[in-house]
C-alpha cells in the first residue's frame, strides 16, 4: 500500500535559520527525496566550525545521482525552454549571441560582440543615430567611447522594455585584452525579464 507524504511546508528563514528551522527544512526534504524515491539520499543537519547548522547529504550513489538532476531539469523545464526560445530568437535576427544558458536559476546571456550588442539596442528600441556615432572610428578613444555609449544605450532601452534593469553589464575593452575583440558582457537576468525580453523581440522577427 502506498504511503502518502505530507507536503513540504515553505517557510520564509531569517538570515540565518535557527537549528530547529534547519531540522524542518531536512525532514521535509527527506520527506520529498522518499516521494521521489530517492530514499538512499539522507539529509542530515551538521554543525561548521562557527556554530552554523547547515543540511548535508550522504554520499550520493550514481544512478539517484542521476535521477536526482532529472527531477531538478523536469522541475526547471519551463526556465531552459525559455533559454532556448531566447537562442532561437537572437538567431532568427541574426545575432551572435552564443553563450546563452540557464545559471543559478536565472538566464545568463553571456559576451557578445560590439556590432552584435549595437544591433540588440536598436531591436530595443535605443536610437540607431546614437548608436551608430563612430561605429568605424579607427582611434581607440574613439573606439571605447562608442563601446561605452552602445552599452549605455543598450541598458535603457532594455530597462524601457523589460522593465528590469541589466545589473551585471560590462564593456571589455580590446586595449587591455590581448589577442581579443572589444565585447560587452550581458550577464544574467531574471525570469520575467527574460520572458519580457523575449515577448519583445518575436513579433519583431523578420
Amino acid at each position: 500500500m502506498a504511503h502518502s507524504h505530507p507536503a513540504p511546508r515553505c517557510s520564509l528563514f531569517a538570515p540565518q535559520p535557527t537549528r530547529e528551522e534547519t531540522s524542518q527544512a531536512a525532514c521535509n526534504l527527506s520527506e520529498t527525496l522518499d516521494a521521489a524515491g530517492l530514499r538512499r539520499l539522507s539529509p542530515i543537519v551538521e554543525v561548521a566550525n562557527d556554530g552554523v547548522a547547515y543540511i548535508g547529504l550522504n554520499g550520493i550513489p550514481a544512478a539517484d545521482a542521476v535521477e536526482l538532476a532529472r527531477l531538478v531539469r523536469k522541475g526547471m523545464r519551463g526556465t531552459f525552454k525559455l533559454a532556448e526560445g531566447l537562442r532561437k530568437v537572437f538567431l532568427s535576427h541574426g545575432l551572435d549571441v552564443p553563450d546563452v544558458e540557464v545559471d543559478e536559476g536565472r538566464i545568463a546571456l553571456g559576451e557578445v560582440s560590439v556590432p552584435t550588442a549595437a544591433r540588440l539596442a536598436i531591436l530595443l528600441g535605443a536610437p540607431r543615430d546614437q548608436i551608430e556615432v563612430d561605429t568605424d572610428a579607427s582611434e581607440c578613444a574613439a573606439r571605447w567611447a562608442h563601446q561605452v555609449r552602445v552599452r549605455d544605450l543598450l541598458s535603457d532601452a532594455y530597462k524601457n522594455t523589460t522593465g528590469n534593469v541589466l545589473f551585471d553589464v560590462y564593456a571589455h575593452p580590446d586595449c587591455i585584452r590581448c589577442n581579443h575583440e572589444p565585447s560587452i558582457l550581458l550577464g544574467k537576468v531574471d525570469i520575467d525579464s527574460a520572458r519580457q525580453l523575449l515577448a519583445t523581440l518575436r513579433p519583431t522577427v523578420p
